[in-house]
């Protein structure tokens, strides 16, 4: 792996502070921009790269099935603390 791309990897597996400052953005506004398109036809939503499992804490009280999938194992602890959607923690190699 390139060192840029290891050094990334690093930083969204271990950087705390990056993931407390995106849960506190203004996630609202963005979500409704791209709500309709987000949601799909059926009850599953699967959200890549979920961060802090915002898109999946809003589907989830729309009563839809999501899942949450990141590469850092602290923004999936921040989700899974939020919402009663399905998080998991993808570590590339």
């Amino acid at each position: 792996m390139k060192t840029r791309d290891k050094n990334l990897q690093e930083y969204y597996m271990t950087c705390k502070d990056y993931f407390v400052e995106l849960d506190k953005k203004d996630f609202d506004f963005w979500f409704s921009a791209y709500h309709s398109t987000l949601r799909g036809r059926n009850r599953w939503i699967l959200d890549v790269g979920c961060g802090t499992g915002q898109v999946v804490d809003k589907f989830t009280h729309e009563n839809l099935d999501a899942v949450g999938i990141d590469i850092s194992p602290i923004g999936i602890r921040i989700a899974s603390k939020r919402t009663r959607g399905i998080f998991r923690s993808s570590r590339c190699k």
